[in-house]
């Protein structure tokens, strides 16, 4: 089906039209992490363009020479360094969230509730910000980078530049904000920012076309599988659906085959969590391939109709590129990863295809239900709610987890405390009546499509394009977001406007 919004206008007037031009850094690793934070949005890179009246501009790369920025060294300890955004129409998210802390932790010194990377400040790897740049005259500073303790500016961070009839979005760090909340921005400014003047570019939302916000949750069942049931119980009470990632090196009861059916049945999804829940898959692609495979085996050996083979949740959240090509090669189409304590080119804002390996998807999710985290914050969930409301004002497909419980009981006093924290958050996110709840495989089915959309130009605008395939049947319709509108896109049309 093809549908034609061309005729459609902003403010009486045409929205400009313009290829996306880059100008970075020439070292193509760093480059390349950016670069996979825009395919993950759904922009069509094309440098090789004449037209470049928008452009984005990393790190160093001309900001001494042409733009007049002056440069110092950034030499304090990390935990005292914060990102605050400013009021400007590129920053489309509450006050609440204008602080990007370079460094935190909700659990230990592994989990980030609030799902960013972090900022280095003592390496010359693409995540980190150590140069001290305060930016020329006539530009227009969107974020700086502060103490924050005392709020004093140390440098600045993020910019706009006006030039002649072009114009610059620039950040002090090579990533940009691909790791977090804040890359935003990136498809606010290519997307809508002056587009009547410098033209733009459409992008593809990681959220259904019409809905608020989605989410996604599971159990990590390391062990004790069949403890879940009380939870289960709980979320079906409020029509959430509930997934599992199962570890299979365990005995499975048939106590825990059952709930795992209930689960499957219920409209849960169940996937792998590997076989031995080793660091980093074991940390070859040989071994990673082995988890699968022997994951699979078991889960199969169930006789439990609807376990599904495609996706599968990391353990630890870690992967190294050699893990992933392990999954990739055992015919995973997408896992479950990110986190702030390690392999940060996986821990990307948007979800879909991965850095270095192709044929496979990623989809970071580093929220976690944690007795110790509710108790810091005096048995409250307000982090969680944060966290929740993060993802809906930056357009982020939310996951959040908890586990089963052991003889471990993951801080909680009680399963009773822990259902009380859960039903609490149930009730919040049913003030948003808007959002889509998917189980864990519907999400990745859908942000796995999402990452087929093929946008090009068509001669003073664009087409968008969702190839039909079978295996995506029964989702949601994903939006392509242009100017201020998003265009409803389902599978087999295209779309033009």
């Amino acid at each position: 089906m093809l549908l034609d919004f061309k005729t459609n206008s902003f403010s009486g007037n045409r929205i400009m039209v313009s290829p996306i031009k880059f100008v970075d850094q020439t070292d193509s690793h760093r480059r390349y992490l950016f670069d996979m934070g825009l395919v993950r949005s759904g922009f069509q890179l094309n440098t090789s363009a004449s037209a470049d009246k928008k452009r984005i501009i990393l790190g160093a790369d001309l900001v001494e020479d042409q733009y007049g920025f002056t440069k110092g060294s950034i030499t304090r300890p990390i935990e005292s360094l914060g990102i605050l955004y400013k009021e400007h129409p590129l920053v489309s998210w509450g006050a609440s969230f204008r602080m990007r802390y370079f460094q935190r932790y909700d659990f230990l010194c592994e989990w980030n509730n609030l799902g960013y990377g972090r900022i280095e400040v003592d390496s010359d790897s693409p995540f980190s910000c150590n140069t001290m740049y305060m930016v020329g005259d006539g530009a227009e500073v969107i974020a700086e980078v502060v103490d924050v303790t005392t709020g004093e500016k140390i440098c600045d961070y993020a910019a706009v530049i006006r030039s002649g009839d072009s114009i610059v979005l620039w950040f002090n760090r090579d990533a940009g904000p691909v790791d977090g909340y804040d890359w935003v921005v990136i498809e606010n400014f290519l997307s809508k920012y002056h587009n009547d003047i410098y033209g733009g570019y459409p992008f593809v939302s990681e959220v259904p076309y019409a809905c608020e916000g989605a989410v996604t949750m599971r159990i990590d069942c390391d062990e004790a599988i069949g403890s879940g049931r009380a939870l289960h119980r709980l979320y079906r009470a409020y029509d959430m659906p509930f997934s599992m990632a199962i570890k299979t090196d365990q005995t499975i009861s048939e106590n825990d085959r059952l709930l795992i059916s209930e689960v499957l049945i219920g409209g849960g999804a169940v996937v792998g969590h590997s076989h031995t829940h080793t660091p980093d898959w074991g940390g070859s692609a040989q071994a990673a391939s082995w988890e699968v495979v022997n994951s699979r085996k078991v889960l199969g050996e169930l006789g439990v109709l609807g376990i599904n083979d495609d996706y599968v949740v990391s353990p630890f959240h870690q992967n190294s590129t050699e893990s992933i090509v392990g999954l990739c090669a055992a015919g995973v189409r997408g896992f479950v990863g990110g986190i702030i304590c390690n392999d940060p080119q996986f821990l990307l804002a948007r979800a879909g295809v991965v850095p270095f390996v192709k044929g496979i998807i990623s989809h970071s999710q580093q929220c976690m239900f944690h007795g110790d985290t509710y108790h810091r914050d005096g048995n409250s969930i307000e982090g969680y709610r944060s966290a929740f409301r993060q993802a809906l004002e930056t357009n982020t497909f939310f996951g959040y987890l908890d586990h089963p419980f052991s003889n471990y009981l993951y801080g909680w006093i009680s399963e009773e405390e822990r259902l009380g924290a859960h039903e609490e958050f149930l009730k919040f996110m049913d003030e948003f009546p808007n959002i889509w709840r998917a189980n864990l495989v519907d999400a990745l089915r859908f942000l796995e499509m999402k990452s087929t959309v093929k946008i090009v130009m068509n001669g003073d605008g664009f087409a968008a394009t969702l190839p039909l395939n079978d295996r995506f049947l029964g989702l949601p319709s994903v939006a392509v977001v242009y100017g201020d509108k998003q265009y409803e896109l389902k599978m087999g049309d295209t779309v033009v406007f």
